[in-house]
């Protein structure tokens, strides 16, 4: 998780894979990130969907 706090911004809307402190793979398509991960020799991919940070915060209006 504090690879993804760290990064974040460097990968917006896309899907990545990281071990450790280690990025596998990185891609808008998550069967393709998971895909490479299995080929890595990762059993089970820690795969999370990096969101794009946002700018202002939400404010409800009337």
């Amino acid at each position: 998780m504090d690879w993804i706090k760290e990064n974040r911004a460097k990968y917006p809307d896309q899907w990545v894979v990281v071990e450790g402190d280690r990025l596998i793979a990185a891609d808008a398509d998550a069967h393709k990130v998971f895909a490479a991960a299995k080929a890595a020799g990762i059993e089970v991919p820690f795969l999370v969907h990096v969101l794009p940070e946002d700018p202002l915060p939400f404010v409800p209006g009337w």
